[in-house]
C-alpha cells in the first residue's frame, strides 16, 4: 500500500512538471507572437 501511495506521489510530481513547463512554453509563445 506505501509503495503504491509513493508511485502516486512521484507520478503526480512528474505530471506537475510536465504541465508547468508546458504552460511555461504556450506562455512563452504567446507573448512572442504578440
Amino acid at each position: 500500500m506505501n509503495k503504491y501511495f509513493e508511485k502516486a506521489k512521484i507520478r503526480s510530481v512528474i505530471d506537475n512538471t510536465q504541465l508547468y513547463k508546458n504552460t511555461n512554453i504556450k506562455t512563452y509563445l504567446i507573448l512572442k507572437i504578440q
